[in-house]
C-alpha cells in the first residue's frame, strides 16, 4: 500500500504489481519529475458508478476507487493508474474545498498567478517566462480558511515548491483579434469549470466543483485574447494595465 498526498486529499494506492507500485512511488515521490514524460496526451476513460464505487476501464483494463476510503486498486497500466489516483484525488478534493484545474500558475511577490484555458493556449509558456512556477499544467486551487484560495502544485507537470495564495486567475483564449478585459460572475464561472477536473458523472460532485468555480470567480479575473506567438507579451500588458487600473 502506497499512501499519496496532494494538499487536504490523501489517497492509499493498492496493487499487486510491484513494478506498477514502484514506478507510482517513483512519481509521486519526486513533484519536479511528474508524469509529463510517460503519459499520453490523449486517454479515453470509460467510468461506471456502483455501490459507492467508480470502476474505470481503460483500453480494455479496469481499475477501480472505493470513494468512501480514498482507496485506489488497479493491477496494471501507468496510464490508468495516474487517472485513478488523479479522479480519487478529485473526489475527495471537492469535499474539502478543492479542485484540479488545467492551468499553470507561478509566483509574483509571493501571491499566485493562474493561468487557465484550453491545450495550447499557452499556459506552460508563460509559467517558464515568470519562472518561479507553481505547476505547469495542473495546479492544486483550495480554499484555506473557507474563504481565501491558496494555489499549490500538483505531482504532474513538473510542480513545485509551496503554496501561494492566489492573486489573480487569467484565462488565456485563442482564435480572437487580440484583446483583454476584466470578467467575473457567470463568464468566469463557465470558463474555469471547462478546465476544472470533472472526472464523475455524479451530480453531488459535479456540483461541489461547480460551486468551487462560483467562488473562485467572484473575486473577478481578467480574459486575455492573445495574439500569435505574443501569449507572453500580451498578458504581461494586460496584468500592467489592470493593475494600474485598479
Amino acid at each position: 500500500m502506497l499512501a499519496i498526498q496532494v494538499g487536504k486529499a490523501r489517497v492509499q494506492f493498492h496493487t499487486t504489481s510491484r513494478a506498477l507500485r514502484d514506478a507510482i512511488a517513483a512519481r509521486f515521490g519526486n513533484g519536479e519529475q511528474g508524469f509529463c514524460e510517460v503519459l499520453p496526451e490523449r486517454r479515453d476513460l470509460k467510468i461506471e458508478m456502483k455501490d459507492g464505487m467508480a470502476l474505470v476501464e481503460y483500453e480494455g483494463q479496469i481499475g477501480r476507487i472505493d470513494l468512501a476510503r480514498s482507496e485506489v486498486h488497479v493491477t496494471s497500466s501507468l496510464v490508468l493508474a495516474d487517472a485513478l489516483v488523479r479522479a480519487a484525488l478529485a473526489w475527495q478534493l471537492a469535499s474539502s474545498g478543492g479542485i484540479l484545474l488545467h492551468s499553470s500558475a507561478v509566483r509574483i511577490d509571493g501571491r499566485a498567478y493562474v493561468f487557465f484555458g484550453r491545450s495550447t493556449a499557452g499556459k506552460s509558456t508563460l509559467a517558464h517566462a515568470y519562472g518561479d512556477v507553481i505547476a505547469d499544467e495542473l495546479s492544486l486551487v483550495e480554499t484555506s480558511d473557507g474563504k481565501a484560495f491558496a494555489v499549490h502544485p500538483t505531482p504532474w507537470w513538473h510542480g513545485k515548491g509551496p503554496p501561494a495564495p492566489l492573486a489573480q486567475l487569467v484565462w488565456i483564449v485563442r482564435g480572437e483579434a487580440p484583446s483583454a478585459r476584466r470578467i467575473r460572475g457567470g463568464e468566469l464561472v463557465r470558463g474555469l469549470s471547462k478546465e476544472a477536473g470533472r472526472y464523475f458523472p455524479v451530480a453531488d460532485f459535479e456540483r461541489k466543483v461547480f460551486d468551487l468555480c462560483a467562488e473562485m470567480a467572484s473575486s473577478g479575473g481578467l480574459r486575455v485574447a492573445a495574439g500569435e506567438g505574443r501569449v507572453v507579451e500580451d498578458v504581461r500588458e494586460a496584468l500592467e494595465r489592470f493593475k494600474e487600473a485598479a
